[in-house]
């Protein structure tokens, strides 16, 4: 089934910049319509502005537009721009071409080895509407946009961005912002995130004289670090138990780069160049300074994730990455965001810059702990670190992603100290939760389920946001399809109850990898069929369109909201209270909510309820959808409603619109979900340890995480 009319929240995409040429000033009630004839090049800042996190006085931070209303972002990972491990391809060559000519109105044929198809926009010529939306057309963002999404998280290689040391690419600066502006056209916000994978590709290619010991297989890395940057002191690349994260050569790599190693594979100084320092962390964030200062004025892009799912190096009598999360994390992750957060913003914290020929002195955060809720907390920043890294970008308003580690997938919860660790208002927390996909409980030989719900979580997670003066966005989740009615709708109703939003994993994916499998094709669409010219993708899985193309406020005027979706029914719900009384035709402090119309089921009207009003509705041609902007008339509840039901669910239909008649904005807005602080998390794993009978894997936990009694939490902040 490929669906390929416009719908979704991707219509506040196209409309963002419609607006105020369309209903701007008009207190007419009557729906406009979208006509022909209407300017392509639209960007979705145009209506809702620069986003920052905003810091109430009690609750958790959260996104918000240029006009204050809190904003919840829906999309997905375009893993198709990074560069990737598949057989054969530890050479320098990309999977792709960088040049931006490759993809000027064509798109290069689909490697069916590579793990991703390439990323093309190929109609970016034409206006955004214009552009076909079919699962054939190879308009990568034109489909983005007409499923629904409108924020991508785009997937770079610092392999590609610094091939040589201390030399960054021009070129693949430029497809980068290629793809930045077609993004743009279709209103569509772009997180430039730093990607790795097992450190880098190329550890095979550097392990390639050392033999491996018995039982473990050769296995490479999957993306990252470039070939120069891969340092594994002579450790063979291999999968200990079968297990390609208990790499040798990966931890060695991970250890030599915490520990800001400058001494490269072949036992020379690595080129210093055009970074700001000689060690390897120095080669990063000049690589992440040099992206920032092409994109640091562009609205469109929201932001930058400083790493994706960080690993500890390996412990000093040990060949694996395996060592205790909570030293980790205070020792060698928490200081290097810290130090990438100064050199991108420029943020002090009342500390004096360290000299050039030294950006990168060593520090601990686990020294000072405090529960002061005032930013900037300068008794903890300050806690052995004595200068900051010199500025080299000059990032203001846009946000700064950075995740825990990656075994935050193994337990839904992060093992670190839970407290501030950078001035800069605009910080973002990003985890990856795949409940029941990667969690503890999918081990083999685990018994019992672990966590105890989907929302566990997200709980946590909103704990550790709270704690980090964060805003929340879970920059990954997903599963395989045919798990979409228990593990996709169970992930995405979590959202809804957290307010979160998240980018799902993944757009695109090929299955012809003989070293990394098609995971049963995790993209919104299925895999390309074989051919001669292999196409980008097949058709749209039917599952995914129920799950992920769904109605949701894209922006709410009001302190306290909450919003249900039923997938059965596709029926929409939302309650919100608000402070003010914003004028009729003042549509940029409107609450917009996006309703995206399923085919073969029937609604009712829109219906709003208490203090609020329909102000406009923006209906799309083709009847795909409609955007509904809700002006709040005073201080007060309201409650926006539309019932949905097919002609064979009519039983659901009602069952819901008896659910929806109960719950009014008071009962919504009365039971938010609560966070889970990490020493409770803490404790609910270990419960669940301690019922598992296999001595390996309680013995790996064990060193991952320490006695409860060493919890960095419990000793500084107090048990709660």
């Amino acid at each position: 089934m490929s669906k390929t009319v416009i719908s979704g929240s991707s219509k506040l995409a196209i409309l963002a910049g419609l607006v105020a040429t369309l209903i701007s000033g008009c207190a007419s009630n009557q729906p406009a319509q979208i006509g022909p004839g209407l300017p392509g090049n639209l960007s979705i800042s145009g209506q809702l502005g620069w986003l920052s996190v905003h810091h109430p006085k009690v609750g958790m931070a959260y996104i918000v537009d240029s006009h204050g209303r809190r904003v919840i972002l829906r999309g997905v990972a375009a893993s198709g721009f990074e560069d990737q491990d598949y057989r054969g391809a530890n050479s320098p060559r990309p999977n792709y071409p960088i040049s931006t000519s490759a993809y000027q109105g064509r798109c290069p044929v689909d490697n069916g080895l590579a793990p991703d198809p390439p990323l093309c926009e190929v109609q970016a010529n034409l206006p955004a509407l214009k552009q076909s939306v079919s699962a054939s057309s190879e308009n990568d963002f034109a489909q983005m946009r007409n499923f629904g999404f409108n924020i991508v998280r785009l997937t770079l290689s610092w392999s590609l961005l610094e091939p040589s040391p201390g030399k960054y690419s021009r070129a693949y600066l430029a497809r980068i912002s290629q793809v930045v502006n077609w993004a743009s056209q279709q209103g569509i916000y772009v997180l430039l995130d730093m990607h790795q994978d097992q450190y880098s590709r190329f550890l095979v290619d550097v392990s390639r004289n050392v033999p491996n010991p018995p039982g473990c297989s050769t296995s490479n890395g999957q993306d990252g670090a470039p070939q120069w940057a891969t340092i594994t002191n002579g450790k063979p690349s291999c999968a200990l138990l079968g297990q390609n994260e208990l790499n040798p050569a990966m931890a060695q790599a991970f250890e030599n780069f915490w520990t800001n190693d400058s001494i490269g594979e072949n036992g020379k100084q690595i080129p210093q160049g055009q970074a700001p320092g000689i060690g390897l962390q120095d080669h990063y964030i000049g690589a992440l300074a040099f992206l920032a200062r092409d994109f640091d004025t562009n609205p469109d892009v929201v932001g930058y994730e400083l790493m994706n799912e960080p690993l500890p190096g390996a412990l000093a009598s040990s060949a694996i990455p395996v060592s205790n999360l909570y030293q980790f994390s205070d020792n060698q992750l928490y200081p290097f965001y810290r130090r990438a957060i100064e050199a991108l913003t420029g943020t002090r914290d009342s500390l004096s810059t360290c000299p050039s020929n030294h950006p990168s002195p060593t520090n601990t955060l686990t020294s000072q702990a405090t529960t002061s809720p005032v930013i900037p907390l300068q008794p903890l920043l300050t806690g052995g670190q004595t200068c900051s890294y010199p500025k080299l970008a000059n990032v203001k308003r846009q946000l700064i992603f950075f995740e825990p580690t990656g075994y935050n997938n193994l337990v839904d919860f992060s093992p670190q100290l839970d407290a501030p660790f950078s001035g800069y208002p605009n910080l973002v927390y990003s985890p990856h939760i795949y409940t029941h996909v990667f969690t503890a409980d999918t081990s083999p030989g685990a018994v019992g389920t672990y966590p105890p719900s989907y929302q566990f979580g997200y709980q946590s997670a909103m704990g550790t946001a709270t704690a980090l003066h964060a805003a929340l966005f879970v920059t990954e989740f997903g599963d395989s399809p045919n798990r979409d009615s228990t593990i996709l709708a169970n992930m995405v109703q979590a959202q809804q109850d957290s307010l979160v939003g998240s980018t799902f994993w993944t757009w695109k994916e090929n299955c012809g990898s003989t070293i990394r499998a098609c995971m049963n094709g995790w993209g919104v669409f299925e895999p390309p069929p074989p051919g001669k010219k292999r196409l980008q993708n097949g058709p749209l899985y039917p599952s995914r369109i129920n799950y992920l193309d769904v109605s949701w406020p894209i922006a709410t005027n009001g302190d306290q909201f909450a919003y249900q979706y039923n997938f059965g029914t596709h029926s929409f719900e939302m309650a919100a209270r608000s402070t003010d009384t914003i004028p009729h035709n003042n549509l940029s402090q409107q609450t917009l909510v996006m309703f995206s119309n399923v085919p073969g089921v029937t609604y009712q009207p829109v219906e709003v309820s208490g203090t609020a009003t329909i102000s406009k509705v923006v209906r799309f041609p083709d009847g795909s959808g409609e955007l509904v902007y809700i002006d709040p008339t005073g201080p007060g509840n309201y409650e926006v409603t539309r019932l949905g039901y097919s002609a064979t669910d009519t039983n659901n239909f009602l069952q819901f619109q008896s659910t929806v008649s109960q719950l009014k904005a008071q009962r919504l807005l009365a039971n938010p979900l609560a966070p889970i602080s990490e020493i409770n998390a803490r404790t609910t794993l270990d419960t669940w340890i301690s019922q598992q009978r296999s001595p390996l894997f309680s013995a790996i936990l064990t060193v991952l995480l320490g006695p409860i009694s060493n919890d960095p939490n419990q000793l500084s902040l107090g048990a709660p």
